[in-house]
């Protein structure tokens, strides 16, 4: 089928993740958008778009002359209503061609996902607006013979099956959520063992070399708007948050999602995805100086030249004390050296669509060219939650480090989490079990905390807090998000 994709500035982020969500349905059809839009929906998925001028510059009518034409089957434009736009007119003669041409058309999130689904389903399997089977790359442009009303009968039936078949499916939806209410009520809440009932993360590990990321996680992911309200919960205006259903697929509850700030230690979630690709545990490293060389009140495991881990070892230093020469030696143990290390980081961050988010480094101290967005942060740890090696090491509350020191003797170091729900310190809300999760802090980057939890069903969540003013605030901030995952 032929399928138009198109955005106001303010949502083009948000065709961007629309479409690396359901990158693995819309490869399998012919896609046109207007020139940005296009552009950054490739830059973003892989996929080949047909592009048109830019909208403002004539792409809106290239779409509009398209659908004249009946050359296209569905229509995703992806409106901002709040702020009106200066070729506004030719966004109504695009509602407008849609309705005279019952094209089907999505102005917003749900509605764009209603119709992909159904595309996915088969239920519009390239049926023109005459109601005739038709190859979509060689469609007719010969007008339906009308009926003295002035209606194609074929098109008038069409219409009517759709409407039978939107009904049958509004009514098995309300069926299957009554299904899944007197379920949950008459279900005990066990939450002794993570994940019993939901979908088991590490069951399928991904591989870059294998496939492209996005496609492959394309069934799984969550898309919503920069901000989707949730029991008016309100956050400080600097914080940037999100709350992820991966059972359901949904977004739960926004704040700026899309916005770019500081992650500092929320970095090495990638530095801990790089080395499990890319690196075995047993591997032995030798601490150097250039390990050690960061700045002064830096997290540091304690660790000295010439001392010797395996790259297990300075995996959980790396997670669970968030240390930074423990980033260091892995950096340039996988890539050779921290800047080939870093280049990884970022063609690692393409592969999964984080396009809001570009790293410097493999620590996440302060770096003006190191940021990333809320909505990524969820994309990175939901990648690294695939592993069962990283699902372990983020559930414990303390390590400790055994290493060779340079003169043959042995030491230890022991190390506490940096996350104060796994050592007690704070406690979630009742029936919500915190799986794991990622602290990070600096002056710039405020404080940042990303968690995998489950609620009494045994269903998991995501949630993203970053640039809070202070850790009580981020916990408060993250046990509100947290109180809804059981409703």
């Amino acid at each position: 089928m032929n399928i138009g994709l198109i955005a106001h500035d303010a949502k083009k982020t948000l065709l961007q993740n629309l479409c690396i969500a359901y990158r693995s349905v819309l490869a399998k059809h012919t896609l046109y958008a207007t020139g940005t839009s296009g552009r950054l929906v490739e830059e973003a998925t892989g996929l080949n778009v047909r592009k048109y001028l830019a909208g403002h510059v004539g792409g809106v009518q290239q779409m509009g002359s398209q659908i004249e034409q009946n050359d296209l089957d569905l229509v995703i434009f992806l409106r901002d209503p709040e702020q009106p736009k200066q070729h506004e007119p030719d966004v109504h003669r695009i509602i407008r061609l849609c309705d005279v041409h019952s094209i089907p058309l999505a102005t917003n999130l749900a509605t764009a996902e209603m119709l992909i689904k159904s595309l996915d389903r088969g239920e519009m399997t390239g049926v023109k607006s005459t109601g005739e089977t038709t190859n979509t790359t060689e469609k007719e442009q010969k007008l339906p013979v009308t009926e003295k009303n002035g209606t194609a009968p074929e098109k008038t039936e069409h219409i009517l099956n759709r409407l039978i078949i939107g009904a049958g499916v509004c009514v098995a939806v309300i069926a299957v959520l009554i299904g899944v209410k007197l379920y949950r009520q008459d279900r005990q809440m066990d939450i002794t063992e993570p994940f019993a009932r939901s979908m088991v993360l590490a069951s399928d590990p991904l591989s870059a070399e294998k496939r492209f990321q996005a496609e492959t996680l394309s069934a799984d992911l969550c898309v919503g708007e920069t901000s989707v309200p949730l029991n008016d919960i309100s956050f400080s205006s600097q914080v940037k948050a999100g709350l992820f259903d991966l059972d359901h697929k949904k977004v739960l509850f926004a704040q700026n999602m899309y916005d770019q700030v500081y992650p500092a230690s929320i970095t090495k979630i990638m530095t801990a995805l790089l080395a499990m690709e890319y690196n075995q545990p047993d591997t032995q490293v030798t601490i150097t100086e250039e390990d050690l060389a960061l700045e002064d009140g830096s997290q540091m495991s304690g660790l000295a030249v010439g001392d010797t881990v395996t790259m297990d070892q300075l995996f959980h230093a790396l997670l669970i004390y968030s240390a930074n020469d423990a980033a260091m030696a892995i950096a340039r143990q996988v890539g050779g050296s921290v800047e080939n290390f870093v280049q990884m980081m970022n063609d690692k961050a393409a592969s999964l669509a984080m396009t809001g988010t570009h790293f410097a480094n493999p620590h996440g101290l302060h770096d003006e060219n190191h940021y990333t967005t809320a909505y990524d942060v969820y994309l990175m740890l939901y990648a690294a939650y695939q592993h069962t090696e990283f699902q372990n090491t983020m559930s414990m509350s303390s390590y400790t480090l055994n290493m060779t020191h340079a003169d043959g003797t042995a030491g230890t170091i022991y190390l506490s989490s940096t996350d104060k729900y796994l050592t007690g310190e704070k406690n979630a809300p009742e029936n919500v079990t915190v799986l794991g999760g990622k602290t990070g802090t600096t002056d710039e980057a405020g404080s940042c905390l990303a968690l995998v939890s489950q609620n009494a069903y045994g269903e998991p969540f995501i949630s993203v807090i970053l640039h809070a003013s202070t850790k009580v605030e981020l916990y408060e901030d993250m046990n509100t998000l947290l109180s809804n995952i059981n409703s």
